[in-house]
């Protein structure tokens, strides 16, 4: 007999024994203990596994940010490498023949682990950029250098298709859109003075289809939310609420604080003076002209910068502003704030608190509105008040347009009003005859029982968008009324929908000196009238008497990622 740990063992019949329970025991413990350990190593080498791969994926997406940052900042949106060059981690947008080996060649690098990433181009055209981003994560010896690794791979397809816009701005002889896809501005039309913003520009530099604006300066890092193109200069307001200008500005258009030279212009976007009346401010709206911008500012008042003919600055004087300046708001605009603004052909308007207009700089043509003499030599070096006692009676304004010589609005009554300049028509009463207080459209024709939900105003032609979501236009036509003809309309007019139109509703108007353009629910621009600067887009400088598609085969517009 003999026992273990004081357990005794016992004798079974036919000479064996029988081994004590704890034995039994011990022996199923241990083997599910091993069982255990096989489990736990098995899980462990999963779970390492996992995170080995998750690292590995975060770098390959890592790479595709790196990479669409890269493209975004390009002129024609396409990638700045290519083979045998790869985007690594750490190199600059043109991509390197092999990854680097220094300290910001990895996405992570925590001591037991580093990750990196290489993008290549796959493919890229005028309709499609494929790209394929390869991530690695591997574990690191001891001498730093990488043992197992573990490969991701995600692969994106930036796809240029129809659906490209969300947004359009109109100019004098030029447009600027928005991509639907990421916000990116294009720009299109005349380039003579780098007015276009994408670095480049000349006398007699047309552009006929769609440019990226150039974001690899100060827009880098942001997104452009509003527009306004001028004469021979365009201003933006950026995601971080100030103002950015380029193009031409020899009276200081461009509010920097001094004016460019004469026969130069600034090609790329730089920011306004924000040192004097603006500092501590920033921008809610801003309307571009002929050689001056102004602004409402968070404080809800107006400034002012450039060409101050007639006093189109509005800040009492005629010296011309190279930074931003107060327009006079003791007289009229006093104890007011104001909801918008539109500056014509120098003059100005603004929609006060009160929703009623008040308008100053030049009256040549009646468009101060304010029942005073026009003439060459009339202005206002302050704002005046337009006449709410004829037409306007009872009524307030609702929405404002101006761009020529001439300001329409919306009233209260969802009926339209117009004054100012009258040569083509455009006031839309049936007379050709200039006035120098509001008087109504026709809504007898073409727009009878209908309301207006846009209006737009060109140089010489007035446009709205109307509640059966189609567009009208009136005034001048050379094409700019869209009808199909060339003869000029007192009355508003339908365009002609029956072409690239067809089946289709409008968005968004823009009108530019002879021409006129469309957002349309297909989310394509479509422009009509004269095209001596290519501004319709088409690749072409062909006048169109009807609506035709801008050429939007190089704006991304989907993303897939697989």
């Amino acid at each position: 007999m003999f026992s273990i740990r004081g357990v005794k063992s016992q004798k079974v019949s036919g000479g064996g024994f029988v081994l004590p329970s704890v034995v039994i025991a011990g022996v199923i413990l241990l083997a599910l203990v091993a069982a255990s350990l096989s489990i736990s190593a098995t899980t462990y080498n999963s779970l390492k596994s996992q995170y080995y791969n998750r690292e590995a994926r975060n770098a390959a997406e890592a790479g595709l940010v790196h990479a669409k940052d890269c493209i975004s900042k390009t002129v024609d949106n396409r990638p700045s490498w290519s083979d045998p060059n790869k985007l690594y981690t750490g190199t600059s947008c043109l991509g390197a023949a092999a990854p680097c080996e220094n300290d910001e060649c990895y996405v992570t690098d925590d001591g037991k682990i580093k990750s990196y990433y290489s993008v290549r181009v796959r493919h890229t055209d005028n309709s499609a950029i494929k790209l394929m981003s390869e991530g690695v994560a591997c574990v690191k010896r001891p001498d730093g250098s990488c043992g197992q690794s573990y490969i991701e791979t995600r692969a994106l397809d930036l796809a240029a298709d129809k659906g490209s816009f969300s947004k359009l701005w109109s100019g004098w002889s030029r447009i600027c859109a928005a991509a639907a896809l990421d916000e990116r501005v294009y720009c299109w039309g005349s380039n003579n003075n780098g007015e276009l913003g994408d670095g480049a520009g000349g006398y007699g530099v047309r552009v006929t289809t769609p440019k990226s604006i150039d974001y690899s300066g100060i827009f880098s890092d942001k997104t452009i939310k509003h527009i306004s193109l001028g004469g021979s200069h365009t201003c933006a307001i950026a995601s971080d609420d100030k103002v950015y200008c380029w193009g031409a500005g020899p009276y200081g258009a461009l509010g920097t604080g001094s004016p460019t030279a004469p026969w130069t212009f600034q090609g790329t976007p730089i920011p306004i003076d924000y040192s004097g009346v603006l500092s501590g401010k920033t921008v809610k709206y801003l309307s571009a002209s002929k050689g001056f911008t102004c602004v409402i500012a968070s404080d809800d008042k107006v400034y002012c910068w450039g060409n101050n003919i007639h006093g189109v600055v509005g800040d009492g004087t005629e010296t011309h502003a190279f930074a931003p300046v107060a327009v006079d708001d003791s007289g009229v605009l006093s104890g007011k704030t104001i909801k918008q603004l539109v500056t014509g052909y120098f003059h100005a308007c603004v929609l006060a608190s009160d929703d009623k207009v008040y308008c100053w700089g030049h009256n040549s043509k009646g468009q101060l509105g304010d029942n005073s003499i026009a003439g060459w030599n009339r202005e206002a070096l302050v704002p005046v008040a337009v006449d709410h006692s004829g037409v306007l009676a009872g009524k307030t304004i609702k929405k404002i347009s101006s761009k020529g010589y001439h300001v329409c609005a919306i009233a209260s009554d969802d009926k339209l009003y117009c004054w100012g300049y009258n040569s083509d028509g455009q006031l839309g009463d049936g007379t050709t005859v200039d006035s120098n207080v509001p008087v109504a459209v026709d809504h007898s024709g073409a727009l009878s029982g209908k309301t207006i939900k846009q209006l737009v105003t060109g140089p010489k032609h007035t446009c709205v968008l109307a509640s059966d979501d189609k567009a009208y236009c009136w005034g001048d036509n050379d094409g700019a009324l869209g009808d199909g003809g060339w003869d000029s309309s007192s009355v508003p007019i339908p365009i002609d929908d029956s072409g690239a139109l067809s089946g289709k509703t409008i968005k968004q108007l823009g009108t530019l000196s002879s021409a006129t353009c469309a957002l349309a629910s297909d989310n394509r621009i479509y422009c009509w009238g004269d095209n001596y600067s290519g501004h319709l887009g088409n690749g072409s400088t062909t006048t169109s008497y009807v609506p035709v598609a801008v050429d939007d085969s190089g704006i991304p517009s989907s993303e897939y990622y697989y």
